[in-house]
């Protein structure tokens, strides 16, 4: 799902996730850029859930690719 942030909500967001978090600035104020470092540890049923939802999709009408399987292992493995 698509969301749209403020710099704050995006800066609350990834604190959850990383350690260290910088935010950007820009000229015009369009656009919002950070800068995250040093991942915090992940559960990885967590981490599995999310993954399969995300790279598995449901398209209309309810079809699934149902071919993530091999990329979901590999990111799971350079995970732990």
């Amino acid at each position: 799902m698509q969301h749209f942030h403020s710099a704050g909500t995006l800066e609350t967001l990834l604190c959850a996730y990383f350690n260290e978090v910088e935010m950007i600035a820009t000229e015009t104020g369009s656009n919002i850029y950070a800068v995250a470092r040093k991942k915090k540890a992940l559960d990885p049923e967590r981490l599995r859930a999310a993954l399969e939802c995300e790279l598995n999709f449901e398209y209309a009408n309810g079809f699934q690719h149902n071919r993530h399987g091999p990329l979901l292992e590999r990111i799971m493995t350079l995970n732990a």
